[in-house]
């Protein structure tokens, strides 16, 4: 008996723990103390998980703080979150998108979501919530692709993409992105290259 539990409980471990079982799933840490806010919240990233289910892309992004938002309808203020995240459906450069771009260019301070870095198809806008509480997605030229909907538990904020509105990538993508409040940035994910997502 002790010899089929001790085989039953390593056939649970090697199930649970195994390679292959979360191949869908990516995170990385970004650095403590890093956030260089000097007005209202000073929002400092720790951590960015992606998770690809069969239909939507889940990211998870850790803070410092406790997560605040603004009220669905409204633009954040100097004391909540904000933040660009771009997104790199095709991994060129390249092939980035100019009026994304002309966007992220006037709103971001990070080297990491330069147009040598990262070509931008897809650009998720967390400033105006919409009335239903989601943020906007912008595709090609800058026009409307869809929702990101938002949840915020203590210090995570958890966005979930229909892979739809990000045009259904079929393979990886490069992510990057810069948080901050409604007054200025204030860390940027991730400092150096660029983030591929699962």
């Amino acid at each position: 008996m002790r010899y089929l539990l001790l085989a039953l409980f390593s056939l649970g471990l090697f199930t649970a723990c195994g390679p292959g079982n979360t191949p869908n799933l990516k995170s990385a840490n970004d650095p403590s103390g890093d956030a260089k806010g000097k007005t209202g919240t000073n929002w400092d990233l720790l951590r960015v998980e992606a998770v690809r289910q069969d239909d939507t892309l889940v990211l998870k992004l850790g803070f410092v703080q406790e997560v605040k938002l603004p009220p669905p309808g409204e633009t954040a203020d100097a004391s909540q979150l904000t933040a660009y995240i771009a997104l790199d459906t095709d991994q060129k450069a390249s092939s980035d998108d100019q009026q994304l771009r002309g966007i992220l260019t006037l709103g971001s301070t990070c080297s990491s979501l330069s147009g040598s870095n990262l070509g931008v198809e897809y650009l998720v806008e967390l400033f105006d919530r919409n009335a239903n509480g989601n943020y906007p997605v912008l595709g090609p030229g800058a026009t409307s692709s869809g929702e990101a909907t938002p949840r915020a538990e203590g210090q995570t904020l958890t966005l979930s993409l229909p892979l739809s509105v990000l045009g259904n990538p079929q393979g990886s993508a490069n992510l990057g992105m810069d948080v901050g409040n409604g007054k200025e940035n204030t860390d940027c994910f991730p400092d150096q290259g660029v983030f591929a997502l699962p």
